[in-house]
Protein backbone atom coordinates (compact mmCIF):
# COMPACT_ATOMS: atom_id res chain seq x y z
CA UNK A 1 0.00 0.00 0.00
CA UNK A 2 1.50 3.44 -1.19
CA UNK A 3 2.49 5.25 2.50
CA UNK A 4 4.69 8.07 1.41
CA UNK A 5 5.64 11.04 -1.13
CA UNK A 6 7.74 8.64 -3.76
CA UNK A 7 5.09 5.85 -3.96
CA UNK A 8 1.81 7.87 -4.41
CA UNK A 9 2.75 11.05 -5.73
CA UNK A 10 5.13 9.78 -7.97
CA UNK A 11 3.18 6.90 -9.41
CA UNK A 12 0.47 9.65 -10.18
CA UNK A 13 2.64 11.28 -11.79
CA UNK A 14 4.30 8.50 -13.99
CA UNK A 15 0.59 7.69 -14.31
CA UNK A 16 -0.15 10.40 -15.80
CA UNK A 17 2.63 11.41 -18.06
CA UNK A 18 2.35 8.18 -19.76
CA UNK A 19 -1.64 8.93 -20.52
CA UNK A 20 -2.70 8.78 -23.73
CA UNK A 21 -6.02 10.73 -24.25
CA UNK A 22 -7.83 9.50 -27.26
CA UNK A 23 -9.72 12.80 -26.82
CA UNK A 24 -11.83 13.65 -30.60
CA UNK A 25 -9.58 16.84 -31.72
CA UNK A 26 -6.37 14.55 -30.99
CA UNK A 27 -7.93 11.54 -32.80
CA UNK A 28 -9.06 13.68 -36.12
CA UNK A 29 -5.79 15.08 -36.54
CA UNK A 30 -4.11 11.81 -35.73
CA UNK A 31 -6.24 9.73 -38.09
CA UNK A 32 -5.58 11.47 -41.11
CA UNK A 33 -2.33 12.04 -41.01
CA UNK A 34 -1.81 8.50 -40.60
CA UNK A 35 -3.56 8.16 -43.78
CA UNK A 36 -1.55 10.09 -45.63
CA UNK A 37 1.43 8.86 -44.21
CA UNK A 38 0.38 5.11 -44.90
CA UNK A 39 -0.89 6.59 -48.52
CA UNK A 40 2.65 7.35 -48.87
CA UNK A 41 4.79 3.74 -47.62
CA UNK A 42 2.08 2.06 -49.60
CA UNK A 43 3.70 4.08 -52.86
CA UNK A 44 1.20 6.61 -53.67
CA UNK A 45 2.12 10.29 -54.06
CA UNK A 46 4.68 11.35 -51.16
CA UNK A 47 2.58 13.59 -48.67
CA UNK A 48 3.40 17.27 -48.05
CA UNK A 49 1.42 17.96 -44.45
CA UNK A 50 1.46 20.67 -42.12
CA UNK A 51 -0.20 20.55 -38.35
CA UNK A 52 -0.74 23.77 -36.33
CA UNK A 53 -1.77 24.26 -33.34
CA UNK A 54 -1.61 26.20 -30.32
CA UNK A 55 1.54 25.13 -27.53
CA UNK A 56 0.48 22.13 -25.44
CA UNK A 57 -1.87 21.18 -27.90
CA UNK A 58 -0.71 17.85 -28.24
CA UNK A 59 0.90 18.27 -31.61
CA UNK A 60 4.38 16.05 -30.66
CA UNK A 61 2.05 13.59 -29.39
CA UNK A 62 0.05 13.24 -32.64
CA UNK A 63 3.71 12.58 -34.22
CA UNK A 64 4.98 10.19 -31.57
CA UNK A 65 1.98 7.89 -32.36
CA UNK A 66 2.36 8.43 -36.13
CA UNK A 67 6.45 6.85 -35.50
CA UNK A 68 5.11 4.30 -32.60
CA UNK A 69 2.85 3.04 -35.73
CA UNK A 70 5.66 2.12 -38.18
CA UNK A 71 8.92 1.61 -35.81
CA UNK A 72 11.68 0.58 -36.99
CA UNK A 73 13.04 -2.53 -37.84
CA UNK A 74 17.01 -4.42 -38.56
CA UNK A 75 17.94 -6.75 -41.28
CA UNK A 76 21.06 -8.04 -41.93
CA UNK A 77 22.56 -4.97 -39.60
CA UNK A 78 20.69 -2.49 -41.64
CA UNK A 79 18.55 -0.41 -39.65
CA UNK A 80 15.36 0.92 -42.03
CA UNK A 81 13.47 3.91 -40.68
CA UNK A 82 10.33 3.86 -43.00
CA UNK A 83 9.26 7.15 -40.45
CA UNK A 84 11.62 9.55 -39.19
CA UNK A 85 10.89 12.21 -36.30
CA UNK A 86 13.26 15.18 -36.63
CA UNK A 87 12.95 18.01 -33.97
CA UNK A 88 13.56 21.04 -36.02
CA UNK A 89 16.69 23.25 -34.48
CA UNK A 90 16.31 26.87 -33.23
CA UNK A 91 18.53 28.88 -35.07
CA UNK A 92 21.78 27.76 -37.28
CA UNK A 93 20.36 27.73 -41.08
CA UNK A 94 19.82 24.93 -43.23
CA UNK A 95 23.23 23.38 -42.35
CA UNK A 96 21.50 22.82 -38.66
CA UNK A 97 18.41 21.11 -40.20
CA UNK A 98 20.62 18.84 -42.19
CA UNK A 99 22.37 17.95 -39.04
CA UNK A 100 19.40 17.58 -37.17
CA UNK A 101 18.13 14.91 -39.75
CA UNK A 102 21.38 12.70 -39.81
CA UNK A 103 21.61 12.82 -35.73
CA UNK A 104 17.86 11.56 -35.45
CA UNK A 105 19.25 8.50 -37.99
CA UNK A 106 21.78 8.43 -35.50
CA UNK A 107 24.46 8.92 -37.91
CA UNK A 108 27.46 11.04 -36.74
CA UNK A 109 27.48 13.97 -38.30
CA UNK A 110 30.77 14.65 -40.09
CA UNK A 111 32.59 18.05 -39.53
CA UNK A 112 33.63 20.74 -42.17
CA UNK A 113 31.71 18.61 -44.81
CA UNK A 114 31.19 21.43 -47.65
CA UNK A 115 28.22 19.50 -49.13
CA UNK A 116 25.93 18.42 -45.69
CA UNK A 117 23.12 18.35 -47.71
CA UNK A 118 23.56 15.81 -49.95
CA UNK A 119 25.27 13.46 -47.52
CA UNK A 120 21.82 13.98 -45.57
CA UNK A 121 19.88 12.30 -48.63
CA UNK A 122 22.58 9.80 -48.71
CA UNK A 123 21.38 8.74 -45.41
CA UNK A 124 17.47 8.85 -46.02
CA UNK A 125 18.28 6.61 -48.96
CA UNK A 126 20.50 4.27 -47.05
CA UNK A 127 17.76 3.94 -44.03
CA UNK A 128 14.86 3.83 -46.43
CA UNK A 129 13.06 6.84 -45.02
CA UNK A 130 9.88 7.23 -46.60
CA UNK A 131 8.13 9.78 -44.35
CA UNK A 132 9.94 12.71 -42.01
CA UNK A 133 8.02 14.36 -39.51
CA UNK A 134 9.89 17.55 -38.81
CA UNK A 135 8.33 19.03 -35.25
CA UNK A 136 8.75 22.20 -33.83
CA UNK A 137 9.42 23.90 -37.25
CA UNK A 138 8.11 27.38 -35.92
CA UNK A 139 11.54 27.85 -35.24
CA UNK A 140 13.05 28.33 -38.42
CA UNK A 141 10.71 31.11 -38.86
CA UNK A 142 10.59 32.77 -35.82
CA UNK A 143 11.93 36.10 -34.85
CA UNK A 144 15.87 35.81 -35.18
CA UNK A 145 16.30 32.72 -37.25
CA UNK A 146 19.16 32.44 -39.50
CA UNK A 147 16.54 31.39 -41.85
CA UNK A 148 14.20 33.68 -43.95
CA UNK A 149 10.61 32.03 -44.11
CA UNK A 150 10.93 31.85 -47.95
CA UNK A 151 14.40 30.17 -47.61
CA UNK A 152 13.27 28.01 -45.19
CA UNK A 153 10.11 26.64 -47.45
CA UNK A 154 12.64 26.21 -50.25
CA UNK A 155 14.69 23.64 -48.28
CA UNK A 156 11.36 21.54 -47.51
CA UNK A 157 10.54 21.72 -51.00
CA UNK A 158 13.84 20.22 -51.60
CA UNK A 159 13.62 17.59 -49.33
CA UNK A 160 10.23 16.61 -50.85
CA UNK A 161 11.18 16.22 -54.37
CA UNK A 162 14.85 15.65 -54.08
CA UNK A 163 14.93 13.05 -51.31
CA UNK A 164 12.75 9.95 -53.56
CA UNK A 165 9.39 9.03 -52.24
CA UNK A 166 9.83 11.03 -49.23
CA UNK A 167 6.70 12.40 -47.47
CA UNK A 168 7.08 15.41 -45.10
CA UNK A 169 4.85 16.47 -42.31
CA UNK A 170 5.27 19.82 -40.76
CA UNK A 171 3.97 20.52 -37.08
CA UNK A 172 4.49 23.77 -35.56
CA UNK A 173 2.64 26.67 -33.77
CA UNK A 174 0.29 28.61 -36.40
CA UNK A 175 3.04 31.04 -36.86
CA UNK A 176 4.47 28.63 -39.25
CA UNK A 177 1.91 29.57 -41.65
CA UNK A 178 4.70 31.64 -43.13
CA UNK A 179 6.28 29.15 -44.23
CA UNK A 180 3.27 28.78 -46.88
CA UNK A 181 2.53 32.60 -47.20
CA UNK A 182 6.33 33.75 -48.11
CA UNK A 183 6.91 30.81 -50.73
CA UNK A 184 3.67 30.40 -53.50
CA UNK A 185 5.59 26.91 -54.55
CA UNK A 186 5.40 25.63 -51.32
CA UNK A 187 1.63 26.62 -50.33
CA UNK A 188 1.19 24.89 -54.19
CA UNK A 189 2.51 21.51 -52.88
CA UNK A 190 1.47 21.52 -49.09
CA UNK A 191 -2.19 20.43 -48.32
CA UNK A 192 -4.41 22.44 -46.27
CA UNK A 193 -2.67 22.89 -42.24
CA UNK A 194 -4.69 19.79 -40.31
CA UNK A 195 -5.73 21.61 -36.91
CA UNK A 196 -5.30 21.01 -33.38
CA UNK A 197 -7.65 23.78 -32.02
CA UNK A 198 -8.14 24.55 -28.26
CA UNK A 199 -11.23 23.18 -27.00
CA UNK A 200 -14.34 25.83 -26.69
CA UNK A 201 -15.96 25.76 -23.49
CA UNK A 202 -19.52 27.81 -25.80
CA UNK A 203 -19.40 24.58 -27.99
CA UNK A 204 -21.25 21.26 -26.35
CA UNK A 205 -19.30 19.08 -28.25
CA UNK A 206 -16.06 20.33 -27.23
CA UNK A 207 -17.05 21.00 -23.59
CA UNK A 208 -17.95 17.19 -23.41
CA UNK A 209 -14.92 16.25 -24.98
CA UNK A 210 -12.89 18.15 -22.29
CA UNK A 211 -15.00 17.20 -19.23
CA UNK A 212 -13.67 13.17 -20.26
CA UNK A 213 -10.27 14.67 -20.06
CA UNK A 214 -10.32 15.79 -16.96
CA UNK A 215 -12.11 13.04 -15.43
CA UNK A 216 -9.89 10.33 -17.03
CA UNK A 217 -7.08 13.04 -14.99
CA UNK A 218 -9.30 12.73 -12.14
CA UNK A 219 -9.90 8.89 -12.07
CA UNK A 220 -5.92 8.24 -12.16
CA UNK A 221 -5.78 10.09 -8.44
CA UNK A 222 -8.66 8.21 -7.48
CA UNK A 223 -6.89 5.03 -8.46
CA UNK A 224 -4.18 5.45 -5.91
CA UNK A 225 -6.97 6.14 -2.87
CA UNK A 226 -7.32 10.18 -3.67
CA UNK A 227 -10.74 11.37 -3.76
CA UNK A 228 -12.35 14.70 -4.85
CA UNK A 229 -14.33 16.40 -2.67
CA UNK A 230 -15.15 18.71 -5.93
CA UNK A 231 -18.50 17.77 -7.79
CA UNK A 232 -16.70 17.08 -10.92
CA UNK A 233 -18.32 19.80 -12.99
CA UNK A 234 -16.93 22.33 -10.93
CA UNK A 235 -13.30 20.77 -11.43
CA UNK A 236 -14.45 21.02 -15.20
CA UNK A 237 -14.86 24.43 -14.85
CA UNK A 238 -12.18 25.34 -12.99
CA UNK A 239 -9.28 22.66 -15.03
CA UNK A 240 -10.63 25.11 -18.30
CA UNK A 241 -9.59 28.27 -16.09
CA UNK A 242 -6.11 26.49 -15.69
CA UNK A 243 -5.55 25.27 -19.25
CA UNK A 244 -7.88 27.69 -21.69
CA UNK A 245 -8.90 24.41 -23.27
CA UNK A 246 -5.42 23.08 -24.54
CA UNK A 247 -5.43 19.15 -23.19
CA UNK A 248 -1.04 19.53 -22.91
CA UNK A 249 -1.75 22.37 -19.97
CA UNK A 250 -4.23 20.27 -18.15
CA UNK A 251 -1.81 17.49 -17.97
CA UNK A 252 0.54 19.89 -16.72
CA UNK A 253 -2.24 21.14 -13.50
CA UNK A 254 -2.26 17.60 -12.92
CA UNK A 255 1.32 16.82 -12.66
CA UNK A 256 2.18 20.04 -10.35
CA UNK A 257 -1.30 18.88 -8.11
CA UNK A 258 -0.18 15.30 -8.11
CA UNK A 259 3.39 16.43 -6.95
CA UNK A 260 1.66 18.07 -3.56
CA UNK A 261 0.26 14.40 -2.67
CA UNK A 262 1.67 13.16 0.64
CA UNK A 263 -0.44 9.94 1.32
CA UNK A 264 -3.97 8.99 -0.33
CA UNK A 265 -5.98 12.47 0.71
CA UNK A 266 -9.10 14.19 -0.87
CA UNK A 267 -8.18 16.62 -3.48
CA UNK A 268 -9.85 19.61 -2.07
CA UNK A 269 -10.23 23.27 -3.63
CA UNK A 270 -7.17 24.39 -1.41
CA UNK A 271 -4.86 22.10 -2.82
CA UNK A 272 -5.95 22.63 -6.24
CA UNK A 273 -5.12 26.38 -5.83
CA UNK A 274 -1.53 25.30 -4.87
CA UNK A 275 -1.25 22.91 -7.83
CA UNK A 276 -1.94 26.05 -9.86
CA UNK A 277 -0.37 29.37 -7.98
CA UNK A 278 2.56 26.90 -9.32
CA UNK A 279 2.07 27.29 -12.91
CA UNK A 280 2.30 30.03 -15.56
CA UNK A 281 -1.60 30.28 -16.02
CA UNK A 282 -3.21 30.82 -19.76
CA UNK A 283 -4.82 34.48 -20.57
CA UNK A 284 -2.19 36.44 -18.83
CA UNK A 285 -3.38 35.55 -15.12
CA UNK A 286 -6.32 37.28 -15.35
CA UNK A 287 -8.91 34.09 -13.64
CA UNK A 288 -7.84 33.11 -10.64
CA UNK A 289 -8.43 28.97 -11.12
CA UNK A 290 -9.75 27.38 -7.39
CA UNK A 291 -10.51 30.69 -5.74
CA UNK A 292 -14.21 31.07 -6.20
CA UNK A 293 -16.65 28.25 -6.46
CA UNK A 294 -18.64 29.58 -9.18
CA UNK A 295 -16.79 30.76 -12.32
CA UNK A 296 -19.29 32.34 -14.93
CA UNK A 297 -18.90 30.99 -18.74
CA UNK A 298 -17.89 34.53 -20.28
CA UNK A 299 -14.72 34.12 -17.80
CA UNK A 300 -13.81 30.91 -19.03
CA UNK A 301 -14.43 32.03 -22.86
CA UNK A 302 -12.25 35.41 -21.51
CA UNK A 303 -9.38 33.04 -20.93
CA UNK A 304 -9.59 31.03 -24.47
CA UNK A 305 -9.53 34.64 -26.14
CA UNK A 306 -6.47 35.95 -24.57
CA UNK A 307 -4.50 32.95 -25.18
CA UNK A 308 -5.51 33.15 -28.95
CA UNK A 309 -4.89 36.62 -28.59
CA UNK A 310 -1.01 35.30 -28.59
CA UNK A 311 -1.34 33.89 -31.62
CA UNK A 312 -3.07 36.25 -33.33
CA UNK A 313 -6.13 34.12 -33.56
CA UNK A 314 -9.91 35.00 -32.82
CA UNK A 315 -13.05 32.79 -32.27
CA UNK A 316 -15.60 32.33 -35.26
CA UNK A 317 -19.39 32.19 -35.03
CA UNK A 318 -20.45 29.20 -33.40
CA UNK A 319 -22.38 26.92 -35.53
CA UNK A 320 -25.28 25.15 -33.61
CA UNK A 321 -24.58 21.44 -35.17
CA UNK A 322 -21.82 19.37 -33.16
CA UNK A 323 -20.15 17.87 -35.89
CA UNK A 324 -19.76 21.05 -37.89
CA UNK A 325 -18.83 23.31 -34.69
CA UNK A 326 -15.90 20.63 -34.59
CA UNK A 327 -14.67 20.91 -38.66
CA UNK A 328 -15.19 25.08 -38.25
CA UNK A 329 -13.16 25.01 -34.70
CA UNK A 330 -10.58 22.97 -36.96
CA UNK A 331 -9.87 25.76 -39.76
CA UNK A 332 -7.86 27.98 -37.65
CA UNK A 333 -6.10 30.65 -39.36
CA UNK A 334 -4.54 33.72 -38.85
CA UNK A 335 -7.19 36.15 -37.47
CA UNK A 336 -9.72 33.17 -37.16
CA UNK A 337 -10.26 30.16 -35.35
Amino acid sequence: MMNNLASTGNQIRKNIETLVLDHITFVDALTHLRKRVRDTLDGYKPCFEMLLGTSRSGKSEVLQAIARDFPSTMAEGVRNVPVLIVDAPSGGGTRALDEAVIHALGVPVPKNMPKLNKFMLVQLKRAGVRVILFDEVNHVVEKGSHIASASAGDYFKTVHTNAVNVGIVMSGIPLLRRLIDDNVQLRNRVARPIILPPYRFDDPVHRKAFANCVAAFVAEFEECGCHLTIDLNTMVRHSYLVSAGQVGLLSDFFNALAQRITTPCDITMELCEQASKSRNLPGDGYAHPFRDINIADDQLMGVLSAELDKYNLALPPLETTGSRAIKKASNVTEGSL
